[in-house]
């Protein structure tokens, strides 16, 4: 009997150490709920901070690669000479076994392409476009490069080596229909050089004719 109620006290005593732990794990395990709501802000602020950088990132993105290029000193390209009263514009005409080719044709009163720009030095070849070059038009006469051709079918370019750099007139032989020729250096500068006066601009008479074979009006 003595033992029964020594025993007791201990038996009471071990369920309350296990009621107390019991408690205290309670009291220390997270509810479920909170845990959720923790998240759920966590991933709230994780999102709201992503979107703010990004915004941020791309607003800033423009203006910062402007301003790097702007600060960037960018390379100086070679820029051929233009002295005053030369004729900008004009593509280089292409060259094919040695020789810058030139299709000629006529737009109102204009030789196109106006200008024609070549190269000192290498021969060129005028090939007319008779369904436009004809008439008063078909006969050329480049008096700085001593050209004087009437275009005929079978016979419609002819070839000149320019030998001087600068601005030239040209035209039909009544100077009806006009156009230029740029010829620049090696380098791409072009002299200042303004070609021989026309006749016109000398005041004198045109003719209707060229190397003898007239200039065709009319036909």
């Amino acid at each position: 009997m003595d033992e029964i109620e020594q025993k007791l006290p201990d038996g009471l005593e071990q369920k309350k150490l296990a009621d107390g732990l019991e408690q205290t794990e309670l009291e220390a395990a997270p509810s479920p709920g909170l845990n959720a709501e923790k998240i759920f802000w966590g991933l709230t602020v994780f999102a709201v901070a992503g979107l703010f950088m990004f915004f941020a990132f791309a607003g800033l993105v423009a203006p910062v690669s402007a301003a790097v290029q702007q600060a960037v000193p960018q390379p100086l390209l070679p820029k051929a000479a233009q002295p005053s009263g030369s004729v900008s514009g004009g593509q280089l005409a292409p060259v094919a076994n040695g020789i810058q080719e030139i299709t000629l044709s006529v737009q109102g009163a204009n030789y196109m392409p106006n200008p024609i720009r070549v190269k000192k030095g290498i021969p060129v070849r005028i090939t007319a476009d008779l369904s436009s070059v004809r008439g008063c038009a078909s006969s050329i006469v480049i008096p700085d490069f001593g050209v004087r051709k009437t275009f005929r079918q079978g016979d419609n370019f002819v070839e000149f080596t320019p030998d001087k750099s600068g601005t030239f007139d040209f035209g039909c032989s009544m100077w009806m229909y006009t156009g230029k020729i740029v010829v620049e250096e090696a380098d791409g500068s072009v002299a200042q050089y303004s070609g021989a006066p026309t006749a016109q601009q000398a005041g004198g008479t045109p003719s209707c004719g060229a190397g003898g074979g007239g200039c065709g009006c009319g036909g």
